[in-house]
């Protein structure tokens, strides 16, 4: 833990130096997925004309997912930008005292940050809370790789690329249920891992193996 009972100017202007470059960066790369995403849109008759609409559509729905990720994170720093610079000394020294571990200035800065956005907010608190769970494996508390900002700008990805292409109707919930079945299924059920993405696609089917984590690899099973 800090000696220091509040973080020193140099130490809190690189960390908003980074949440500016962080700010910067993925504006730059969502400017550059607009460019790409009408590219493709432009060149498509030639991708059609080789017979590959799925790999256009592929493209598209890749590309549209990255811009709304992008935003995502656009919208987390500046929020992180914004509670650093509002918060005040108190919060900051109830903060270390509420920490057992030992961290760099810069790392206890951020971490002090991350904290009041979560605590300080609701939306976004619910948005960027890291989902995980303890793992017996592992010893340790694990994060699942796919959290909720993900999940969303797929779902959003689907509906534009879905409305551009004249996905059916069928088509567009089976994928959006197979997308939310992955984030859900995992968090809620506690699923060690899935075996094909047969199983993972169809969530009503294979919800009985997802309940009280009773399903788990082959791998594992044997072990």
């Amino acid at each position: 833990m800090p000696d220091q009972e509040q973080p020193s100017r140099e130490t809190v202007s690189s960390v908003l130096s980074f949440y500016g470059s962080q700010l910067t960066s993925h504006t730059s790369m969502i400017v550059g997925f607009i460019v790409a995403f009408f590219t493709l849109i432009q060149v498509r008759e030639s991708i059609v004309g080789i017979g590959a609409q799925w790999l256009l559509q592929l493209g598209a729905l890749t590309i549209a997912a990255a811009v709304v990720y992008s935003m995502f994170r656009v919208v987390l720093y500046g929020s992180l930008s914004g509670v650093l610079t509002h918060c005040g000394l108190e919060e900051y020294r109830t903060f270390l005292k509420s920490q057992n571990v030992k961290l760099f200035e810069h790392a206890v800065v951020n971490a002090f940050a991350t904290s009041q956005l979560l605590n300080k907010t609701t939306m976004r608190s619910e948005l960027y809370r890291l989902r995980g769970q303890e793992s017996e494996r592992a010893g340790r508390r694990v994060t699942f790789w796919v959290q909720p900002p993900m999940v969303l700008s797929v779902a959003v990805a689907m509906l534009v690329v879905g409305v551009m292409f004249g996905w059916p109707a069928d088509t567009f919930v089976e994928m959006l249920a197979c997308w939310f079945s992955l984030f859900f299924c995992s968090q809620y059920f506690r699923c060690d891992s899935f075996t094909s993405f047969q199983r993972m696609c169809n969530p009503l089917r294979n919800w009985p193996l997802c309940r009280n984590g009773v399903y788990q690899d082959e791998r594992f099973r044997h072990n």
